[in-house]
């Protein structure tokens, strides 16, 4: 659904009249309406780590390399990424050999531990906020970087065949990442509240949904079969989560 869609329907529930447009409206309903919208993503996105809001990145990094500081051996991915919200984990591979050396998972990061590398060089990486840092520092070897990150924009504006990511609803083809129906619910029961009406029951509607979203809003369970050596494999299992 479309920003606009999702200001009709709130609107159509409260018994006002549909807007024709939220940009740059004068209209008060409609403003009060967007603002709880806007309102309801933010609240929305500190809910859970949503893979919605989850993207790749892979670069190599070297001495040389413009990102990397060679006082302090980090690298700042709010200068790297401009969408960089948070690193959900991160693996360092060697250059020449293409192996891991370091891995860290999200509960690593948020407990900023040091990673040990295991290798003979005996290299570590620790994420400490928005920094990946290489200890020791980084020489004249280059190493792979690629983790898993979250994004920071959950709308997406259409300007000219162009996606822009933003943060909040501000034109009327502007769409979310997150479900449909989850922020109208946030939306509206945020409405109710602040008109001073009996929300409860909306809420409640909204609270089962995320509850359910988030249960499913998981990474399908590794099986393994047969000989151990053999890689496992990611099967899409009913009611497991998988994507």
């Amino acid at each position: 659904m479309t920003a606009l869609e999702i200001v009709s329907e709130i609107s159509a529930i409260l018994g006002w009249d549909k807007p024709s447009t939220i940009a740059n409206t004068a209209d008060t309903n409609t403003q009060r309406i967007l603002g709880c919208l806007n309102r309801a993503i933010a609240y929305i996105a500190k809910a859970h780590t949503w893979q919605c809001l989850q993207t790749n990145a892979s670069f190599n990094v070297s001495i040389d390399n413009t990102s990397y500081n060679k006082s302090n051996g980090g690298i700042n991915l709010k200068k790297l990424l401009p969408d960089f919200d948070y690193i959900v984990n991160a693996s360092v591979f060697d250059v020449s050999n293409r192996q891991r050396i370091t891995y860290s998972n999200a509960e690593e990061f948020l407990e900023q531990e040091i990673i040990s590398a295991g290798t003979a060089s005996n290299k570590l990486c620790t994420i400490y906020g928005d920094h990946i840092f290489f200890l020791p520092k980084i020489s004249a070897e280059g190493f792979n970087v690629k983790f898993r990150y979250a994004v920071k924009y959950p709308v997406t504006e259409t300007n000219n065949n162009a996606n822009l990511a933003k943060s909040f609803f501000t034109k009327d083809s502007d769409t979310c990442r997150f479900d449909d129906e989850l922020v109208l619910l946030c939306g509206l029961w945020k409405v109710k509240a602040e008109l001073g009406l009996d929300y409860a029951e909306n809420m409640g509607d909204y609270e089962r949904l995320e509850e359910s979203l988030r249960n499913s809003d998981v990474i399908a369970p590794v099986l393994r079969a047969g000989r151990r050596e053999i890689n496992p494999h990611r099967l899409n299992i009913p009611g497991a989560g998988a994507k």
